[in-house]
């Protein structure tokens, strides 16, 4: 006891404050694993006790302490060590979780109490007991909420025209995970996260997103060079738009899924016209702006048929359907508009 004691206190008296945390981040798994080994029930219980103070400690004090006074006076190097600093003070904590998931899940698998059922060879990361449940949970939100500023901030250092599409990349790799999940077990939990990620992806990219590239009310990106501008933005929507399709083929290959398949399918095809209308209105706008209206309304007309056509060939009524609205929407914007 003594030992660890002093172990817990004079290592971060050496670097700094913040790295407390880390000690005692280090110091609750090795407890967890010696109550293990001994089989000692008090001592698996200073370790939860411990990991609550570890999780306390991350969310309320590190988490804003590691990220303020970053600003741009800080050369490249000074900046580079900040975010080494942070990557151990917040990761190794973070680590220690999901080592004790691992754990919690080995020993599931032991004694065979598993909470949630394995689905078509899929089993959930991190075994499924309760206790290994709660830190993949815990694990992934604390990730999902450094990376968050992570990028947001070293991104907005460095190249801030890939803050946003950064955070959609990293907003889409959580979603895969919680995807994966979903796929792997009927948890609750894991569908509504996932929806509700979704959503927020969808609206981040196409009204946040395009709040940042637009000017204000005009409807229409602004003029920037071609990497900063349109490469960062063909990034942005095209990593939802894949996302989404990759999403419709899963659930297509599930039989029970089709009707989320279509959503995400149609999802998928309205954020191609949005985008690709928006980028051809732009274009119009600043390099010939007297053929705007008919230049948007012939690539209207053209996406109608490809659908139209669509429509015809996969036998699908639904495609046929927008087709013919789109098009019908065409012919009253040529006339009235």
């Amino acid at each position: 006891g003594l030992s660890a004691f002093f172990v817990a206190i004079t290592i971060p008296l050496v670097f700094s404050e913040g790295w407390i945390n880390v000690s005692w981040a280090i110091q609750g798994f090795v407890m967890l694993w010696i109550a293990s080994k001994m089989g000692s029930t008090f001592l698996r219980q200073l370790a939860y006790v411990l990991y609550l103070i570890v999780l306390a400690r991350f969310a309320f004090l590190d988490l804003s302490d590691q990220f303020s006074g970053l600003n741009s006076d800080l050369s490249g190097g000074e900046y580079a060590l900040r975010f080494v600093e942070r990557l151990m003070i917040l990761g190794v904590p973070i680590a220690s979780f999901f080592a004790a998931g691992i754990f919690f899940g080995r020993e599931s698998d032991s004694e065979g109490r598993w909470i949630v059922a394995e689905k078509e060879g899929v089993v959930p990361w991190f075994g499924g007991s309760r206790l290994s449940r709660f830190c993949f949970w815990i694990v992934l939100g604390l990730s999902f909420v450094y990376l968050n500023r992570e990028v947001f901030h070293t991104a907005g250092h460095f190249f801030d025209p890939f803050v946003q599409p950064g955070l959609t990349l990293l907003w889409i790799g959580f979603a895969a995970i919680l995807l994966r999940e979903l796929r792997a077990n009927r948890e609750s939990l894991a569908t509504a996260l996932f929806w509700i990620l979704t959503v927020a992806l969808i609206i981040k990219v196409v009204v946040v997103d395009f709040a940042e590239w637009s000017y204000g009310y005009h409807v229409e990106f602004r003029n920037e060079p071609f990497v900063s501008g349109l490469l960062m933005r063909l990034l942005n929507y095209g990593a939802l738009v894949g996302f989404l399709l990759v999403v419709w083929q899963l659930m297509l290959k599930e039989g029970t899924r089709r009707r989320m398949a279509g959503i995400f399918g149609y999802a998928a095809l309205s954020a191609v016209f949005i985008y690709s209308s928006l980028e051809i209105w732009t274009a119009l706008s600043h390099y010939l702006p007297i053929f705007r209206m008919g230049g948007l309304s012939i690539f209207w007309s053209v996406f109608a048929l490809a659908l139209l056509l669509t429509g015809i060939s996969k036998r699908k009524s639904s495609m046929r359907g927008l087709g013919l609205l789109l098009l019908s929407g065409v012919v009253l914007k040529v006339f009235f508009v």
